[in-house]
């Protein structure tokens, strides 16, 4: 599934049917947490009694820092650039 939007369509359904559901990451990364990308992010998430915390905004944490955008964006970002022969 993509997204949230997606994940509570099949708990709905699921629901309907008596079923449980057990929503995980699969295999993209997303459930590992990720500390050392934290200097990256604007609101980094946050684990609590080994759980997720909920954001306390709007979204999901992701919004990237603007420096941190402006160095990594391939090919052109500092970082790429710096490993050009």
């Amino acid at each position: 599934m993509g997204g949230v939007n997606e994940a509570f369509a099949v708990m709905l359904m699921a629901h309907t049917f008596g079923k449980a559901v057990c929503p995980h990451a699969g295999g993209v990364g997303l459930c590992e947490y990720v500390d050392h990308l934290h200097e990256h992010v604007v609101d980094p998430c946050v684990v609590t009694v080994a759980r997720y915390a909920a954001p306390l905004g709007p979204g999901y944490s992701l919004d990237t820092k603007p420096g941190s955008l402006a160095d990594y964006a391939f090919p052109g970002g500092r970082a790429w650039r710096s490993h050009v022969g």
